[in-house]
């Protein structure tokens, strides 16, 4: 009886959590990329500016095939993520987070404060209909 009560309950935990496989990419066409990205609705600090022209051009953030993320350091700890359509290069929307985020690029899913050594409490974020919708809310 002993065993079986923490089994339970790990059974509960992992059935609640949300997986990348259940937010599949709807569409999965190739596109045609814009040269830039539309930056005025970042802050506007050479600091900002200067990290979201490096990492476009760097081209390292895809996820759910034409989105784009960048980040930026906001104070210890904190980073902010911006999301771009790569299509037309507009802003989408941003979120910042304690514990880093993960997303994949076959994927509408986003997991906030992601990483399992701190015990915070993650948040869940999908790309429906070209925004940011919050699962968590």
């Amino acid at each position: 009886m002993k065993i079986f009560f923490p089994l339970i309950i790990l059974s509960i935990i992992l059935s609640s959590t949300v997986s990348f496989d259940e937010y599949p990419i709807i569409n999965k066409k190739k596109f045609i990329q814009v040269d830039s990205l539309i930056l005025d609705r970042l802050p506007q600090t050479n600091y900002v500016l200067s990290c979201a022209r490096l990492q476009w051009k760097l081209q390292k953030s895809h996820f759910a095939n034409h989105y784009f993320i960048i980040e930026w350091g906001c104070g210890s700890p904190c980073q902010m993520y911006a999301v771009f359509n790569q299509i037309d290069g507009k802003f989408i929307g941003s979120f910042n987070t304690s514990n880093g985020c993960e997303y994949k690029k076959d994927s509408r899913l986003i997991i906030i404060n992601a990483d399992p050594h701190f015990e915070m409490e993650e948040r869940y974020l999908i790309i429906e209909n070209n925004k940011l919708k919050d699962l968590t809310k």
